[in-house]
């Protein structure tokens, strides 16, 4: 039997149970200011898997109540990273090591 993995769990093993470092924190800052539409996009949905698998959120496209006291500004989703569960921030920063930020 095969499994089939999508990007949260791909990222999701092996995190860390203390939070990332001061610098650490800043390297995905400064990488979250950088991403392209579709990378900000991965990033958003990440959260929302994180929340729909650890805390039952249900992601309803038509009366969206986000996570993690995300905020909605115009054509974008903004929230502070002390905010998130110190597993989601792990895997963040897993998925930033890997992203292209050339873009």
């Amino acid at each position: 039997m095969s499994q089939t993995y999508g990007l949260y769990q791909t990222f999701s093993s092996d995190t860390p149970e203390k939070d990332l470092s001061e610098e650490e924190k800043k390297e995905l800052d400064l990488t979250f200011k950088i991403l392209n539409t579709e990378q900000k996009k991965a990033v958003f949905f990440l959260i929302i898997e994180h929340a729909k698998i650890t805390e039952d959120y249900i992601y309803d496209p038509k009366n969206i109540i986000f996570p993690y006291n995300m905020i909605q500004n115009e054509n974008s989703i903004e929230f502070d990273l002390e905010n998130l569960p110190i597993k989601l921030k792990w895997i963040l920063l897993k998925f930033s090591k890997i992203i292209d930020k050339s873009n």
